[in-house]
């Protein structure tokens, strides 16, 4: 090795090595590299045992060597580097997405629990605490077991009287105070609604109303509504009504009903004659839109109610709804349907509290129950033949104006039947006579006769 310590890797190293073997000279690359590499394993070899730094030089270079094959392999090489770091993009990509998505989850479940917090909470009301005695028993037994014959002792207890202190408990659950924030909610939002009404200048309003006869006259049916509303709505299942989500679908509704003051071709109600003789095309495809968007919250009602097993509940509750709170007054040609009583009638049966689109049509009915109060008044069903009832059966020292019937026909074989025949006749288009003649001032709507009251 010391011969050619001093020697560069040139041909003065491999030509020896190479014309050693047995060659011509007349190798081709791949065949002159495999004996290159021998020799530069047996030099690392060397360097490695005798440790002179000296013969490193011994080593051959092979970079003049590269064939075709390698430097195809170099391609290779770049192009599955390329590929990976196209993956790791892809995969940056994909985390980032990832995060992002994440992030939006967490943001939008903080946005619900703000919207669904209530500002007061849910408790169940307690006056203190008292104490009282409590007995606690202990008990202690031995036994023990021979092969056929087993003795038992006797059980020894000792009571201790111990005192604690119990919460003096105003109700047995949370409802209570559920029901309270429902009943202030509510009166504070029509007060609210009213003067908002006022104060902006709409015209399409009770004039002659304010909120101390609201409170006088309606206050008590007010509060009959909302015990219905909450028993049949189950709203003691659900979070209180102070959230922001609550109070953002009735504004919504309250505005909606005020809006229609600037739309020309909603200035009409839903009774027979002006539907049959004053409605526009753009009301009834207005109203069309409105049956399919009920039509598809019924439906996603019913499925929940068939997924949670009390479907047949559900319809029960409806049809009992509709028996008590529409039979008696359907058939009457003074009836009108508000749209404070229909918010009332609709929106309690919206009480799967799971569903945030049921509890958004919950809170839409309610806005315009409230609406529909604050604007018009609770007014009766049964307008100005419930007026005439009610002075008549109080015998009020005033007169009632114009012609006003008195009421249904009274027919001794009951309730249920008088009913079903006058509305039979109404539909067959003939007079009902309630004994002091027909209803001279109620307007035909099949013949869209303008003259006479409009219910």
């Amino acid at each position: 090795m010391q011969g050619i310590e001093n020697a560069s890797p040139s041909d003065d190293i491999r030509r020896p090595l190479l014309e050693g073997r047995g060659f011509d000279g007349e190798i081709n690359d791949e065949e002159q590299q495999v004996i290159l590499e021998e020799w530069n394993a047996s030099v690392s070899a060397f360097v490695s045992s005798d440790g002179g730094d000296d013969n490193a030089s011994c080593y051959c270079s092979v970079e003049e060597f590269s064939t075709p094959d390698l430097s195809f392999d170099a391609d290779d090489d770049r192009q599955e580097r390329q590929g990976e770091l196209q993956e790791e993009q892809e995969y940056t990509v994909i985390i980032t997405r990832s995060r992002n998505s994440e992030r939006a989850a967490i943001a939008a479940s903080k946005f619900f629990d703000v919207c669904t917090a209530t500002l007061i909470p849910d408790f169940e009301p307690i006056l203190g605490s008292y104490s009282v005695m409590s007995e606690n028993t202990s008990s202690s037994s031995s036994s023990s077991n021979d092969d056929e014959n087993s003795n038992e002792d006797e059980s020894e207890n000792s009571n201790s009287n111990q005192s604690r202190r119990q919460p003096r408990r105003l109700a047995e659950s949370s409802g209570v105070v559920k029901f309270l924030k429902f009943v202030i909610v509510t009166l504070g939002s029509i007060a609210l609604a009213r003067k908002s009404v006022v104060a902006i200048g709409i015209d399409d309003r009770d004039q002659s109303l304010d909120v101390q006869q609201i409170l006088i006259y309606e206050g008590d049916s007010i509060l009959r509504d909302l015990a219905v509303f909450f028993v049949v709505g189950r709203m003691y299942q659900r979070t209180g009504v102070d959230t922001l989500e609550w109070m953002f679908w009735g504004l919504l509704a309250n505005l909606y009903f005020e809006s229609q003051a600037s739309i020309r071709w909603m200035q009409h109600s839903a009774t027979p004659y002006e539907m049959h003789c004053l409605w526009p095309w753009q009301l009834w495809a207005f109203a069309i839109i409105v049956v399919i968007g009920g039509a598809i919250l019924l439906f996603a009602h019913a499925i929940t109610a068939h997924i949670q097993g009390r479907l047949w509940i559900s319809l029960g509750e409806t049809l009992v709804c509709l028996v008590v709170f529409v039979g008696p007054v359907i058939a009457s040609p003074y009836a009108h349907f508000h749209h404070w009583f229909a918010g009332f009638l609709f929106g309690m049966h919206a009480n799967h509290h799971q569903k945030w689109w049921s509890r958004a049509t919950m809170a839409y009915c309610w806005g315009m129950y409230v609406n529909g109060i604050a604007v018009y008044g609770r007014d009766p069903l049964l307008t100005c033949d419930y007026a005439r009832f009610l002075a008549e059966d109080q015998n009020c020292p005033f007169e009632v104006k114009g012609e006003v019937p008195s009421g249904p026909p009274q027919d001794p074989g009951g309730f249920v039947l008088p009913l079903l025949r006058q509305l039979v006749l109404r539909v067959m288009h003939i007079s009902v006579s309630n004994g002091d003649g027909e209803y001279p001032d109620i307007t035909d709507w099949r013949n869209c006769s303008s003259s006479g009251y409009h219910p």
